[in-house]
C-alpha cells in the first residue's frame, strides 16, 4: 500500500482554494429559493418602512351588516349616494346589493382611469398565506409600466435588497432576480419562468399579475359573480375610512358558503375616493375543522393574503433605464 503525502507548501496553498469552494457551496445552498432573511451591509441605504401602518387597515365601528345582504336587482350611479345617507350604523351608507353595485361601480371607474394613464411608482406591501404558514409581510418599491407591460421590484423588507425585474416580451419571457444582502455579491442574476415552481413557491400570484390594474380587473369580475347570486352575499359599504392618510370607503363583502366563493370567505377592501382603486384588500379563506369561533379568531386563522399599495405617483414619466438590469442605481450582475 502506497500513501501520498501533501508538503506543508501544497497544503498552505491548496487550502485557501478549498475554504473558498466551502462558502461559495454554503451561500448557494443558504440562498436556495430565494428564501431570505434581511442581511444588514447589503449597501442599500436604509428606508424607514412602518409595516405596522401598512397592514394596520381594519374598518372602523365594523359591525355585523343589518341589511338582508342579497342581490336583488337595483340600478344606481356613484353620484347617487346622498350625503350624511347612513343605514345600520353610524358609518354605514349602503348594505346589500346596492353596496355590492357601488362597489362594482367606483372599480370599474378606477380601472378606467388607470388604464389611461402609461406608468405609476409605489410602496407595494404583501401578507401571504403560502400552504398552512401566513408568512412576514413584505414592502416592496414598486415601478410599473403598462405598454408593454413591465415591473421593477426592490424589497424594503425581508430579503432587503432583492430586486426583481420583468418586461413583456425580454429575455424569453423571463424575469431577472437577484438576491438581497450580502449574498447578492456572490451569486449571480437569474432568470425564472414567472409561473414556474420556483417562483411560485414563496408567492400567490405571479408577477405577470402584479399591479393596481389587475388587481380592479379581479375585483370587477367578482362582483359581477356576486351580482348574479340570488342570495347568501352580503356587503357593508362604509364612509369615514382611512389608509395612508387618504380618504377611503371601505367595503366587507360576506359569503355564507364556498359554493358562492370559493377562494373567500369573506373580503375587506378599501377603495381609495380619488382613485376609485381598491388601494388595501384583506382576503379570508374558509375555517377547516372546527367553525365555532369568535369572528376575531376566525379572521386571524383564515387570513389568506393582505395586499396594499400606498404612496401612489401616477405618470412618473418611467423611462426604458427604470426596466433595465443595466440601470446602474441597480445590482443586478
Amino acid at each position: 500500500m502506497t500513501c501520498h503525502h501533501l508538503s506543508r507548501s501544497q497544503t498552505a496553498r491548496s487550502w485557501p482554494r478549498n475554504l473558498l469552494a466551502c462558502l461559495a457551496l454554503s451561500a448557494a445552498a443558504g440562498v436556495l429559493y430565494f428564501q431570505f432573511s434581511a442581511d444588514p451591509g447589503d449597501g442599500v441605504p436604509d428606508e424607514v418602512v412602518d409595516i405596522a401602518r401598512l397592514t394596520a387597515v381594519d374598518p372602523i365601528e365594523v359591525t355585523s351588516p343589518s341589511g338582508d345582504g342579497e342581490a336583488g336587482s337595483a340600478q344606481a350611479s356613484v353620484s347617487d349616494i346622498p350625503a350624511g345617507m347612513t343605514a345600520g350604523g353610524s358609518n354605514t351608507l349602503l348594505e346589500g346589493r346596492m353596496a355590492l353595485l357601488m362597489n362594482l361601480l367606483l372599480i370599474e371607474r378606477g380601472h378606467a382611469r388607470l388604464s389611461a394613464v402609461p406608468d405609476y411608482t409605489a410602496m407595494f406591501m404583501k401578507q401571504e398565506r403560502i400552504g398552512d404558514e401566513l408568512g412576514e409581510a413584505q414592502v416592496i418599491r414598486i415601478k410599473l409600466r403598462h405598454e408593454p407591460f413591465s415591473v421593477y421590484m426592490k424589497w424594503l423588507s425581508r430579503d432587503k435588497g432583492r430586486e426583481l425585474v420583468y418586461v413583456e416580451g425580454e429575455n424569453n419571457g423571463k424575469m431577472l432576480v437577484h438576491v438581497g444582502g450580502w449574498k447578492a455579491r456572490l451569486l449571480p442574476t437569474v432568470k425564472l419562468d414567472p409561473h414556474g415552481k420556483r417562483a411560485m413557491e414563496a408567492s400567490r400570484h405571479p408577477v405577470t399579475d402584479a399591479g393596481l390594474l389587475e388587481v380592479a380587473r379581479r375585483c370587477v369580475a367578482y362582483r359581477q359573480r356576486d351580482l348574479k347570486a340570488v342570495s347568501g352575499v352580503r356587503c357593508r359599504m362604509l364612509d369615514n375610512q382611512k389608509f395612508d392618510d387618504r380618504d377611503c370607503y371601505c367595503f366587507i363583502i360576506e359569503y355564507d358558503r364556498p359554493e358562492l366563493s370559493e377562494g373567500y370567505r369573506k373580503v375587506v377592501a378599501h377603495i381609495d375616493k380619488e382613485y376609485s382603486l381598491p388601494v388595501s384588500v384583506k382576503n379570508y379563506g374558509w375555517p377547516k375543522g372546527n367553525a365555532s369561533l369568535l369572528a376575531t379568531e376566525l379572521d386571524a386563522q383564515t387570513l389568506v393574503e393582505v395586499y396594499s399599495y400606498s404612496e401612489i405617483r401616477l405618470r412618473s414619466q418611467l423611462a426604458e433605464a427604470d426596466f433595465s438590469r443595466h440601470n446602474k442605481a441597480y445590482r443586478f450582475r
